[in-house]
C-alpha cells in the first residue's frame, strides 16, 4: 500500500495527453477533479484499479488518443 499521490496522477495524465489537444492547465484541472471524487468517498484505501477506472472514465469523454494512451499502460 502507499498514499495517493496527486503528482503521480498529474504525471500519469501528462504522459497520457502529450501531443493532444489537452493544456498542461486542464490536466491539473482534471486532477484535481478525480482528487475531490476520491476525497469524497471517504474511504481509507482505494485500490489503483478504481483510480485508473475514474482516470478513464473522465479522459474518454475529453480526449480519445490520451484514452487509449491511458488505457494502454493502465491495463
Amino acid at each position: 500500500y502507499e498514499d495517493f499521490q496527486e503528482q503521480k496522477l498529474i504525471n500519469g495524465l501528462e504522459a497520457a495527453c502529450r501531443h493532444t489537444s489537452i493544456s498542461h492547465e486542464q490536466v491539473r484541472a482534471l486532477a484535481t477533479k478525480i482528487t475531490s471524487e476520491l476525497m469524497e468517498r471517504q474511504v481509507r484505501e482505494i485500490s489503483t484499479r478504481e483510480i485508473g477506472e475514474i482516470v478513464m472514465k473522465y479522459l474518454k469523454t475529453i480526449d480519445t488518443i490520451a484514452y487509449i494512451r491511458f488505457a494502454c499502460v493502465y491495463r
